[in-house]
Order: structure tokens, then sequence, then C-alpha cells
């Protein structure tokens, strides 16, 4: 698919095959407006088993609550670009056994309403920056896997109650 995918209603669900062969490609990832998956005000989200690729955002969620983000890969996400960004008050989330290769900040969790989320057995691979938390409090960071950061921390974190272990 060559476009970016945006969810305009609760309850949708975008299973692939598997992420080699279901691959979403808006083909711009220098263009801050384009997305791979693009969510806002939605709950009870499954994005499963996609290959997102060159968006500037993989998947972006933004007051987006009770959503599943399961084994996807996400990659070539462009400058200051995210691989999964959980954003105003996206809560009570479940992200767990994506790969995240080649992006700038690969899971940015901003804000202080998103909250409650887990984050789960992820391999962030090769990114500038691994998991950002800005201003964002009690989400579960469990078993996973950070490497080869180019330009920053794997962890760079601001907020409270966060628990980080594997």
């Amino acid at each position: 698919y060559t476009d970016s995918v945006v969810i305009e209603t609760s309850g949708v669900y975008i299973i692939g095959a598997d992420s080699s062969n279901t691959i979403i490609n808006p083909g711009d990832s220098s263009s801050s407006t384009v997305y791979g998956i693009y969510a806002v005000n939605q709950t009870g989200l499954t994005i499963r088993n996609l290959r997102i690729t060159n968006a500037k955002t993989g998947i972006h969620f933004q007051g987006v609550t009770n959503s599943l983000i399961e084994n996807n890969t996400i990659d070539y996400c462009g400058d200051n670009g995210y691989g999964i960004y959980l954003y105003l008050g996206s809560s009570n989330n479940i992200v767990q056994n994506n790969y995240i290769y080649k992006t700038y900040n690969a899971c940015y969790v901003y804000f202080s309403q998103s909250n409650s989320n887990v984050i789960q057995n992820n391999v962030l691979k090769d990114n500038y920056s691994g998991f950002y938390l800005q201003s964002a409090s009690y989400n579960l960071f469990k078993n996973n896997l950070v490497m080869g950061c180019t330009g920053s921390d794997a962890f760079n974190i601001s907020g409270d109650y966060n628990i980080f272990y594997n």
C-alpha cells in the first residue's frame, strides 16, 4: 500500500499476513505529514503483522486508548521522525513484539496523559534514540532490547513511576 492509512473509527483491526508480505510504504519520510498508520481519539484498535517503511512516523496514536500494536516491522522513518509515537492521552495500550530499525526516535511516549502503557518484547536497533518519554507516567517497559543508538540515549525519560525491567 503506498499511502497513509488514516483510522477514523474505533474498533478497527488492521492485520497483515506477516511483515514481509503486508507493507505500508507512503514513500516520503521527509514530509512531516506522512504516516504509516494515523489514528486520533479512537479506542480498541489492533495494528498487527505489518511492515511500515519510508514514513515520517510509522504509527501515530493521538488520544488512542485500549489498543494493541503487535508484531510489526517499522523501518526507515525520516529525520526527526518516529517509529511508534504515543501522544496526548494515548493510554492503556500494549506495544509488543515489534522490530523498529533505522528510525530517528524508535518509540516515543509523549505528554502527561500518555500513561499506563505496556511496552514489551520489542527490538529497537540502529535508531538515533531508543525509548523517549516526555512527561509520561506509569508505563511498564519489560524485556525490550535496545542496541546501536547512534545519537542519543537508549532511554531518555521525563515522567514519574515508569517501570523498566528485563
